[in-house]
């Protein structure tokens, strides 16, 4: 398949599951989105190098149903009424740059989710 195809399987197969748990599932959490991202992906990648020639299947559908499994077993090894501290922290910090440094909120959720991520 094509450079392009390749990276929209990989897109999917990352993102997919964690977009469509995230509006149906209240549980939803960001260790259920980290497991399914990475398994996505790497199932994705594993399946187009070793599976997809003798298959003949598109690696976004195994890929996308193995990240679904791993993000609902991610969500399901952590507590329900789970919130880290950090969350507080990061809503504190973005309030306070939007409001008295004028910044802009799209740069203030972009730095929270990086900042987020590396404090998880």
């Amino acid at each position: 398949m094509s450079l392009v195809s390749n990276a929209w399987g990989i897109f999917g197969a990352a993102i997919g599951p964690s977009i469509i748990l995230s509006l149906f599932w209240k549980r939803f959490n960001i260790y259920g989105a980290i497991a399914g991202i990475v398994a996505g992906t790497a199932a994705d990648i594993c399946w187009m190098i070793f599976l997809t020639g003798s298959t003949g299947i598109y690696e976004l559908a195994p890929a996308f149903v193995i990240g679904m499994i791993a993000a609902a077993a991610g969500i399901l090894v952590t507590p329900q009424n789970f919130f880290h501290w950090s969350s507080w922290v990061l809503l504190a910090g973005a309030f306070i740059s939007c409001k008295f440094f004028k910044a802009n909120p799209i740069w203030v959720i972009l730095a929270g989710g990086l900042i987020g991520l590396l404090i998880y």
